[in-house]
């Protein structure tokens, strides 16, 4: 009896002491600091996750040493950093196969609620304290086909005090949710971190108040303890929507559709051409015969672009002075594609920059009064809703060929006091893309517009497309409409000059 009572107190001590280490597993595994194999696989991509027993902003984590990933990418080739069929990479030898494009192996960091920290490759992380948001954090290693080493050990997790930690709430606008993302005080924010996406309106930056000015401009960036804890979201009304531009580039990959690299257009359009030419110039003034022996060569020309044509048709097709869609039974611009039809209209209206240089603005000298007040003419036009045609030269007006055509759609004034001017670049497909990042930006006090990474100190303009009528296509225009323009042309730069003249010292 004495054994079987002592047997029954022995199995239920092994109970209990089973029970409680059953409890303890998991918050042993819970306490556990992220660590991966060392060495890591191939073809990997796996995730740790830890969070911190107490209350906290943010985390200090340090990684070991030790920690290294393969950091190389692109091609290996025998004469690269090959020597006998082998790869050093950190000190280790590894056999890969030859020709191997490699991604390299990658460790990603982020913080409480996704919030995205860093990409680290190579030995970038060893040794190093990481600043990570929130209570919990992720680490995430990717690894491609070749070369393994170490890897990643966390050897230390500390809260961050709360006196250093800077809480910033994001709030986008309409629609869109507003996120709350922590960092230290003395840490950059960049705010092209995040961008968003709304029909008819550009993102370009944040506002210390709802409705306010751009404080922070999109693609800016500041310290975090310089940001307010609060910023609302910046939207420009668009006046060209994405749908109402070409899918399609200024190139000669589209262009070119007979194979001769010139300026295809039919017979009929390019006898509509001369046609209107006559009929709205005559003997005139203006050098008829001049242009039209000029032109006369034009499909024979080497194709130089043709921006000018598809900024010209985009315009015309938004205020409804013509309308190709159902050249192609298309529901928007953005669905057309570049046949013969298309391509021949196009390049018809590239001919019609002749026949409006006259009656476009002009700011032909960099710095000089008239050029500031133009500048100051085309936000107040921009700011409108009015679209803009500008061409500019990327050397003054040296060399022709170095003109472009863009159209601006929408403006606004950047956190340095810029004007910026949202572009629709034939050359790019960001605009149709929904992208709004390339500006037309005239410096504050500046002496010339700055877009492309080209200083832009001469152009033309105007906002004024009824001009186009007279040159139909279809050849159902009257020279009237180009009259009237031209004659509003000759009282808006009378109207421009006074407005220089009292803007002179500002």
């Amino acid at each position: 009896m004495m054994i079987m009572r002592y047997m029954k107190k022995l199995t239920a001590l092994l109970l209990c002491a089973a029970l409680l280490f059953a409890c303890c597993v998991p918050a042993f595994a819970a306490d556990a600091l992220p660590e991966s194999e060392h060495d890591y696989a191939n073809n990997l991509e796996q995730r740790w996750e830890y969070t911190y027993p107490g209350e906290v902003k943010g985390l200090f984590v340090t990684f070991s040493a030790d920690t290294w990933v393969e950091e190389y990418s692109g091609w290996i080739r025998i004469d690269d950093i090959v020597e006998n069929g082998a790869v050093t990479v950190g000190g280790m030898e590894k056999n890969i196969i030859f020709p191997t494009l490699k991604t390299g192996d990658v460790i990603v960091i982020y913080g409480e609620n996704e919030q995205y920290v860093g990409s680290y490759r190579g030995g970038s992380l060893a040794g190093k304290t990481v600043f990570v948001p929130g209570r919990s954090f992720s680490v995430v290693l990717i690894t491609d086909g070749s070369v393994t080493g170490y890897g990643f050990r966390v050897t230390a997790v500390e809260p961050c005090p709360d006196d250093y930690v800077r809480e910033i709430t994001f709030c986008p606008g309409e629609g869109l949710e507003p996120v709350t993302e922590i960092f230290t005080a003395d840490q950059t924010v960049y705010f092209d971190d995040r961008y968003y996406q709304r029909d008819g309106l550009a993102f370009v930056g944040w506002s210390a108040a709802e409705n306010g000015p751009v404080a922070f401009d999109a693609d800016g960036e500041t310290v975090a303890a310089e940001v307010p804890a609060t910023l609302y979201g910046v939207w420009v009304p668009l006046a060209l929507g994405r749908e109402e531009v070409f899918s399609f580039y200024n190139s000669s990959w589209y262009f070119d559709v007979d194979d001769q690299d010139h300026y295809y257009m039919t017979a009929e359009d390019y006898r509509a051409m001369q046609e209107n030419l006559f009929k709205n110039f005559g003997v005139g003034p203006y050098p008829t015969p001049v242009v039209s022996i000029v032109l006369a060569t034009y499909r024979d020309w080497d194709f130089a672009g043709s921006c000018y044509g598809m900024s010209v048709v985009t315009a015309l097709q938004h205020y409804g002075l013509i309308d190709i869609l159902p050249m192609q039974n298309a529901a928007c611009m953005n669905d057309m594609q570049p046949d013969e039809a298309l391509i021949s209209l196009i390049n018809y209206y590239q001919t019609q920059t002749a026949t409006s240089f006259p009656a476009e603005n002009k700011a032909l000298v960099k710095g000089s009064p008239n050029m500031r007040q133009q500048f100051r003419d085309l936000y107040r036009t921009v700011s409108g809703g009015n679209i803009v045609i500008l061409t500019y030269f990327r050397e003054g007006m040296k060399e022709i060929t170095e003109a472009h055509v863009i159209l601006l759609t929408g403006c606004y004034t950047t956190a340095e006091g810029d004007l910026a001017f949202i572009v629709y670049d034939c050359n790019s497909g960001d605009y149709e893309s929904g992208w709004y990042d390339e500006v037309f930006r005239v410096p504050a006090g500046g002496d010339a517009a700055v877009y492309d990474g080209d200083v832009i100190d001469a152009f033309f303009w105007t906002d004024d497309f009824s001009r186009f009528q007279s040159f139909d296509i279809n050849k159902k225009g009257t020279p009237l409409a180009w009259y009237l323009s031209y004659f509003r042309h000759v009282i808006e730069v009378l109207v421009s000059f006074f407005r220089m003249l009292s803007n002179i010292g500002k």
